[in-house]
């Protein structure tokens, strides 16, 4: 198995774990997985990759944020 396919299927599986936690709808699963894969992006490049504008990327990651601080405040 490559490095690359490895992070990707150790990705896939840190996801579907959150995503039990928390209570992912589909959109925030899909910003949460393009969060994992490409940290160090641009919003720009990000919201043209996910094919949303800037102000409902803005509102899903504040969605994330709030739904994660639940999950490891509790």
């Amino acid at each position: 198995m490559s490095n690359a396919a490895f992070v990707d299927a150790e990705a896939t599986i840190l996801l579907a774990d959150l995503s039990k936690q928390c209570r992912l709808s589909q959109p925030l699963q899909r910003l949460a997985y393009d969060l994992m894969q490409y940290p160090d992006d641009t919003v720009a490049r990000r919201c043209h990759r996910l094919r949303v504008h800037r102000a409902t990327y803005n509102r899903w990651l504040q969605q994330l944020r709030h739904q994660l601080q639940s999950v490891w405040v509790a």
